[in-house]
């Protein structure tokens, strides 16, 4: 709904098709957690269950492309969610222009 309040019918078409994109690619990840789940005891499984999805889903989807846009651009998260927001060709070009150092770390999550 945010999508489509920000963006319209055109936003919420493209974060339905990256949300089902998203979900399709993540399948070999949930075979190798389903294996690795079961061989812990049920306390362990469920932080790594819960953690797991908030850092996955919204640190490194969410709050992590924010915080490269803030240290590039000296700016703060809030800024940064706002040029998301309200000027994202300029957001995708400084994520983009950081592309090679991202890489470096070794999340390719925000491959282009």
């Amino acid at each position: 709904m945010l999508a489509f309040y920000i963006g319209g019918l055109q936003a919420l078409w493209i974060t339905l098709v990256l949300g089902i994109l998203e979900v399709s690619l993540s399948f070999d990840n949930a075979v190798v957690n389903a294996k690795v789940l079961s061989n812990m005891e049920d306390i362990w499984r469920k932080r790594f269950i819960t953690w797991g999805m908030l850092i996955a889903v919204f640190g490194m989807r969410l709050i992590f492309p924010l915080l490269i846009v803030s240290i590039t651009m000296w700016i703060d998260p809030v800024s940064s969610l706002l040029l998301a927001i309200n000027d994202p060709q300029q957001y995708q070009h400084i994520l983009e222009s950081v592309h090679t150092s991202v890489m470096g770390f070794g999340d390719h999550s925000l491959e282009w």
